[in-house]
């Protein structure tokens, strides 16, 4: 807290950074000394504002520019007709980046009760990674999966996919494939920010956060005038990629919009067969947003829109008459509409409003090609499919800010989910609305604690709300976190959760028999339910050089009840069913240290989890350890302006298990990935247009397959006694010019 004295009864004041200048909009609260009233200004573009007949007061600024800290000034006298400048300390986002996830307002992850790990735009574009799988490849305790045909898929503190809930700008992702959401089909050219939170969020975000959630924060257009980017990449197994950015921003309105197209040849590891090991792929994806600033509020709107195509071929086959192939393909599309409104009601009251509908489609179409004639016809009908997938879903969030004793955040989320496929009967819609709160209550100045819970009520599951009603209650979910701050720089945060995971639509309805397949959704599946523990302790400091560093250690414990997997009920006619087959216990340890220099930084993290699976109660546990290591290097030379950056990942032995309770393994293998990187400046006429060249080596120990153990046939997969994990060491090359 600083003090500053004045000597009167009328105040103006200006809010400037460290070099004296203005920092654009900012809120400002004044708590009058004595009095319980508090009242609320806002500055306008130059950072000024003028409040009249004030007494000697607390005055808290909070910036709209998130590069600068929140700050609360003391006013002891007040000055007539006196000026107050007042200046704001930048933030240190390498140490104390911003998260706006779970709550109504960004703020700094030291201030959160939840864990969170944030990934800047900065980072990503360090990487040269292309799309969000590629980023979160580089993290501790998340392992990244690769199907051919399916994309990627992410686990997290031991939890599959499915357990894992996806968001873009707080909006839940649709279109689960084997419970994943390909994250492969997200670019990251569009990203201001990654958002990891590790542990339960079903208080706030319902269901599919047992292990956690990743929140993909949009760029917006905040800078003033007109901005256009280009960025083009190529690489040596048979990536092309193209995309652009504008963005324009005229007073309180800003506005941006973007395309791009990404391509690959594919790749195959044995060139004497027609199946690619590394399906050839087109990717097309175009968006915009329209963002409105008034006094008190700030409105956004946004439109994306995603298109790929995957050809998958077989191998050839052969008889006394032609030789000819299978050739598949799936078309994806994603058409997500979204609204956000933040609204600040009061002094110390905001209101965060979020309505959204999402579209997303999947086709397979499959032809016979005779490889001697090259005429190509289709199959059956059988071979043929369309998935569509549709999403309506509103959210607000209402809480108080600025107290000193208690806050409160209350808030609503209904959403309606409609699946439809060949293979899809009987389906009915699923409906669901909760309603949430929870508050904050700072017992001591250095201790705060966050009782939460969740009510809610959905058409498809659980206990009926009555005989004649066609609603059913969900599962009540209660949470408490907390947070004790031993020293300025040291914390201690601790959680216990309940959340759960509803049964999706597929594995309710899905049904899919033929020759090859015989696979069945159970309209009688209960909720997954888990139990979650988690402790963190957290050291960041900022030091007065621009050197900083950050520690934290992080222990979970997840224990989940009803587990939903896809069991093989009978061999003898291959019958495959939705179950809820027992119980999974996963528990780890975090550790990570991350230091930053004025020309360089390093972080150092590992992970180990602890897995236990009991399929039933007259089955005993089986379970089994992974390990992971992170390190990063980052150094910058000034003087050429080059900076170059290696990351490395070492992935352990890892394990997984059957719904009959066999187990298999996957041997350890590591990646590394080295990018320079250099900012040329172009003369064109009298402007100087800044162009960024990233020459990088991805995997340079050219992993490609690794042995594993134990892998059965599933309806998806077909065994294997080696799993593809990169198509080798590759060079690439990316430009991005600025105007």
């Amino acid at each position: 807290m600083e003090k500053r004295v004045a000597i009167d009864s009328s105040l103006q004041l200006n809010i400037v950074n460290s070099q004296g200048q203005a920092i654009g909009i900012c809120q400002v609260t004044v708590h009058p000394l004595g009095n319980p009233q508090s009242f609320w200004f806002q500055t306008d573009s130059l950072s000024q504002v003028r409040i009249p007949h004030m007494l000697p007061s607390e005055i808290e600024i909070v910036p709209q520019n998130l590069a600068y800290l929140n700050q609360l000034f003391t006013v002891e006298i007040i000055p007539s007709g006196g000026v107050i400048t007042l200046t704001l300390t930048n933030r240190d986002e390498r140490i104390d980046p911003i998260s706006i996830t779970g709550a109504v307002n960004p703020q700094a992850i030291s201030k959160t009760l939840y864990s969170v790990e944030v990934i800047s735009s900065k980072k990503i574009a360090a990487m040269g990674a292309q799309s969000v799988d590629a980023v979160l490849q580089n993290q501790s305790n998340i392992n990244i999966t690769q199907d051919a045909v399916l994309g990627s898929g992410v686990q997290l503190q031991g939890m599959s996919g499915a357990d894992v809930k996806i968001l873009i700008d707080g909006v839940p992702m649709i279109g689960r494939l084997n419970g994943n959401i390909d994250l492969s089909q997200i670019p990251t050219h569009q990203i201001d920010r990654i958002e990891i939170v590790e542990g339960p969020m079903s208080v706030i975000y319902g269901s599919d956060a047992i292990g956690g959630l990743i929140n993909i924060i949009s760029k917006k257009p905040d800078q003033p005038g007109l901005r256009l980017d280009a960025h083009t990449y190529a690489n040596s197994v048979g990536w092309r990629n193209f995309d652009a950015t504008g963005q324009w921003r005229y007073k309180n309105w800003g506005i941006s919009g973007f395309a791009g197209r990404q391509f690959s040849y594919g790749y195959d590891l044995d060139s004497s067969t027609r199946m690619m090991d590394w399906r050839p792929k087109t990717k097309i994806f175009s968006g915009a947003q329209l963002q409105y600033r008034a006094d008190k509020a700030e409105h956004q709107w946004k439109v994306q829109h995603f298109y790929e195509k995957l050809t998958d071929r077989s191998n050839a086959e052969s008889n006394l008459t032609s030789v000819g192939g299978y050739t598949h393909y799936y078309y994806t599309e994603r058409l997500d509409f979204s609204h956000n409104s933040l609204i600040h009601l009061g002094p110390n009251c905001d209101l965060n409003w979020q309505n959204s509908a999402n579209f997303y489609n999947r086709d397979k179409v499959s032809y016979w090609r005779n490889l001697v004639t090259g005429n190509e016809n289709l199959t059956g009908p059988e071979d043929q499919d369309t998935t569509l997938n549709r999403q309506l879903n509103s959210r607000a969030i209402i809480g108080s800010r600025g107290s000193h004793r208690l806050n409160w955040l209350t808030g609503y989320e209904a959403n309606a989910e409609t699946l439809s496929s060949h293979r899809i009967k009987g389906l009915s819609p699923l409906y669901s609305i909760a309603v949430f709160a929870s508050a904050e209550w700072h017992i001591r100045s250095w201790w705060q604690i966050r009782p939460s819970a969740r009510w809610s009520l959905n058409n498809q599951f659980g206990r009926a709300l009555s005989s004649e009603s066609n609603w059913n209650i969900s599962p009540f979910i209660p949470s408490i976190q907390s947070k004790w701050q031993i020293s300025p720089h040291l914390t201690l945060r601790g959680s216990a959760a309940k959340a759960f995971r509803a049964p999706s639509l597929k594995e309710l309805y899905f049904l899919f028999v033929d020759i090859n397949h015989n696979i069945h959704g159970n309209t009688q599946l209960q909720p997954e339910l888990s139990d979650n523990y988690t402790a963190t302790i957290e050291y960041r400091h900022s030091f007065s050089n621009g050197q900083g560093a950050v520690f934290k250690t992080n222990w979970f414990y997840n224990n989940v009840d009803n587990r939903i997997e896809l069991a093989l009920l009978d061999q003898r006619y291959n019958y495959y069913q939705y179950i809820n087959i027992g119980k999974l216990q996963t528990q780890g340890l975090t550790p990570q240290f991350e230091y930053y220099g004025a020309n360089w930084s390093t972080k150092l993290s590992g992970t180990w989890v602890r897995s236990q699976i009991q399929i039933d109660t007259s089955k005993q546990q089986q379970g089994w350890n992974s390990v992971q290591a992170v390190w990063n290097l980052e150094y910058r030379w000034p003087t050429p302006d080059i900076s170059a950056n290696v990351y490395t990942k070492f992935n352990g032995q890892q394990r997984g298990f059957y719904a009959n309770g066999s187990t298999y393994s996957i041997e350890q293998f590591s990646m590394v990935d080295v990018v320079l990187a250099k900012t040329l400046q172009w003369q064109a006429g009298q402007q100087l247009i800044p162009v960024s060249v990233q020459l990088g080596c991805n995997n340079a120990l050219g992993v490609r397959r690794i042995g594993a153990v134990g892998l059965l046939s599933t309806p998806h997969n077909t065994a294997s006694q080696n799993l593809n994990i990169s198509p080798g060491r590759s060079l690439f090359l990316a430009l991005k010019v600025t105007l």
